[in-house]
């Protein structure tokens, strides 16, 4: 083993159909029509821009399926920053470890509850 290799330590990354893929679904969950629906999103979310953890996107089931094997928590939420880096409605602050609506995306849409309660026998 040269003195390159003895110090190199590979890290993970996701391949271009895996980003694509991790683009397309966080770019779901910021659309107006997933937010108008989706109050657990909403309810994690501040400011006027829907600003949430990174964390919280990353761990999603239909993000993290493609995280790849071996990649620590870290590694993961910047391998979705960087996935991240060309959309056109979500930006990411890999830094701050959080995502928002990108200035231009408009305000968030209005909150359409679905769980009205029924009265019971109603």
């Amino acid at each position: 083993m040269d003195e390159a290799e003895e110090g190199e330590c590979t890290v993970p990354s996701l391949g271009p159909a895996a980003s694509a893929a991790v683009l397309r679904q966080v770019e779901h969950y910021f659309s107006d029509q997933n937010l108008a629906k989706d109050e657990f999103l909403r309810g994690r979310m501040e400011g006027d821009r829907g600003t949430c953890p990174l964390s919280l996107i990353s761990g999603f089931k239909m993000v993290s399926a493609h995280r790849p094997a071996g990649a620590s928590s870290g590694e993961w939420e910047g391998m979705v920053a960087e996935a991240l880096r060309d959309s056109s409605t979500v930006e990411a602050d890999a830094a701050r470890g959080t995502l928002s609506r990108k200035p231009g995306a408009g305000p968030l849409p209005e909150l359409r509850l679905s769980g009205q309660k029924r009265k019971a026998g109603g």
